[in-house]
């Protein structure tokens, strides 16, 4: 979607910045969970919607992603997610989808994850709020997943975009919802893991009201810990300098329970998607596949959960 840059940031489609999932192989102990807008729709300059149908394109980006878990933001449709996971993937991968069929924007948003009796994506519920009021922004949504031993309630988002004052005073009445749902959902249940993850469209040290807000708890005991912050580079492709360079910002983000995810790793990436592509360079990347690259983090699986 449009969005005004500030070139603050680069990113090298370099060989020493590829890295590969073969790298991380995945096993019964570990599982890798994404967020990624893959931008299924596009903008005029008369700010008409141009959806994007790039089946084909998805399927050999999440492949090579791999995730057991991937929260997707600007998807079309239901229909465009079941065509996608209709057969199985290159790496053999086999994907279920779980989104709410009547989102009333253009960008919605679906949660793809490996068919496997070991992975389960359930209880999908619209958090209250969450587009402040309009129909004309995007709702975040909750779940509950479980891969192995490891559960937690998944929050994917995709807030309001802009730099200016006007649009951060919206994202932090989004992110107060949010922060409230979280609030309510762990004192209430016993689940205290919960992922936040997707475009956020808020950047680290120039969005601070935003951060705190999202967090539920006093500044000095936030629930959550914003795992994305202490990553360097962009995670969005504002304009491609050359094949191999780009300007952007850190628009993308991932948050855990500070206090209770002890599954994380310590492994969290902005995934150089295009390094992993043939052929690949800067603009075609970003007019071919998204403006966009994922973020991935590793989490322990085969412990017992300690709620």
């Amino acid at each position: 979607m449009r969005r005004l840059i500030t070139p603050i940031l680069a990113g090298v489609f370099a060989v020493c910045a590829i890295w590969s999932p073969s790298g991380l192989a995945q096993s019964s102990t570990f599982a890798r969970i994404a967020a990624w807008n893959q931008q299924g729709v596009r903008f005029t300059t008369g700010g008409e919607v141009v959806p994007i149908s790039k089946p084909d394109q998805l399927r050999i980006a999440i492949a090579a992603i791999n995730p057991d878990v991937i929260a997707l933001s600007e998807v079309n449709s239901p229909a465009s997610m079941d065509q996608i996971v209709a057969t199985p993937f290159s790496n053999g991968a086999t994907y279920k989808v779980d989104m709410d069929p009547n989102q009333s924007t253009p960008q919605q948003i679906a949660v793809l994850f490996k068919d496997s009796p070991d992975i389960s994506i359930t209880n999908r519920r619209a958090i209250p709020d969450s587009d402040d009021g309009n129909p004309g922004l995007r709702k975040a949504y909750a779940f509950d997943g479980k891969i192995r031993n490891f559960d937690f309630i998944l929050i994917a988002v995709h807030l309001k975009s802009g730099r200016g004052a006007t649009e951060r005073k919206t994202r932090t009445r989004q992110v107060k919802a949010i922060a409230r749902f979280i609030r309510e959902e762990t004192l209430s249940g016993a689940e205290k893991d919960v992922l936040v993850m997707g475009d956020y469209n808020m950047i680290p040290g120039q969005d601070a009201v935003n951060f705190s807000n999202l967090s539920p708890g006093s500044a000095s005991n936030e629930f959550l810990r914003f795992i994305s912050s202490s990553l360097s580079g962009a995670s969005h492709i504002g304009t491609c300098i050359n094949a191999s360079q780009f300007n952007g910002n850190l628009l993308d983000g991932f948050a855990i329970s500070r206090a209770h995810t002890n599954e994380w790793t310590g492994y969290i990436r902005i995934q150089q998607l295009q390094a992993l592509l043939p052929s690949m360079w800067c603009d075609k990347y970003k007019s071919t596949f998204s403006d966009h690259l994922p973020i991935v983090a590793r989490f322990r699986v085969s412990s017992p959960d300690d709620d």
